[in-house]
């Protein structure tokens, strides 16, 4: 009876002691499932966050290179626009060449046979300006043909603007030196208006610089200008007469 009993406590104790380990087990597995749980949630929700992240850096770098692409497409959209725009004819008679030419009348020359012995203008011609207009390269250019020492003694060896400006005198017409003393300032005149009148049988080359109409192709641009105005033409009379 004794052992009986001993045997029932030390059966009640085992059982007791398998119970609460099963309960610890049961627990702990509960703890660990818990907290797989919560690490598998957590590892979900950052897969999640990284995801949206990486679907917003994508949509922003994707919006950043279509508006590039669109900046490149509307640079280069102008580009072509200005490339493809035709480009506006330079005009070639822009330095204030006249339409219009003085009236004159054709008197007997002392040297050659005819002369314009009254100025084209009222106004007298200036000295300084007829320089200008003498080395100008589109206008009078006189010195692209003829050596005129006076002008290049203007033109300084060590100053290349000069040098274009005053220098490099043709030989291809005679020397203007002594001009002045070998025509009246009404034969100059003649002479710079129309040099085929002044010498009509010399089949000379030099232009009519106060002359509008006559002329043979003509550029566009030019046709129906005259070469310089009656007051150049004075300007110049002026400073050939300067010419000793």
């Amino acid at each position: 009876m004794h052992i009986s009993r001993i045997l029932l406590g030390a059966l009640v104790a085992t059982t007791l002691v398998l119970t609460a380990g099963a309960g610890d087990s049961v627990a702990h597995k509960k703890k660990n499932m818990g907290a797989g749980d919560a690490v598998a949630q957590k590892k979900m929700m950052g897969a999640g966050d990284a995801a949206d992240k990486k679907k917003m850096m994508g949509a922003g770098d994707a919006a950043d290179k279509k508006k590039m692409m669109g900046a490149g497409d509307a640079a280069d959209k102008k580009k072509m626009m200005v490339a493809a725009a035709p480009k506006k004819k330079k005009a070639r008679c822009k330095d204030g060449q006249p339409t219009e030419v003085a009236s004159y009348k054709l008197s007997k020359g002392e040297n050659i046979d005819l002369q314009i012995s009254t100025p084209l203008t009222a106004k007298a011609g200036n000295p300084k300006d007829g320089l200008k207009w003498m080395v100008h390269r589109r206008l009078g250019n006189c010195i692209a043909c003829h050596v005129v020492s006076k002008i290049l003694a203007l033109a300084k060896p060590d100053d290349l603007a000069s040098q274009a400006k005053y220098g490099f005198h043709g030989k291809i017409a005679p020397p203007l030196d002594g001009v002045n003393d070998r025509y009246t300032e009404g034969e100059l005149r003649l002479i710079v208006v129309d040099a085929k009148k002044a010498f009509p049988d010399a089949n000379t080359i030099m232009p009519a610089f106060h002359k509008n109409t006559g002329f043979t192709r003509v550029i566009k641009d030019c046709d129906g200008y005259a070469m310089m105005s009656a007051q150049q033409v004075e300007d110049i009379v002026s400073y050939l007469m300067t010419i000793k």
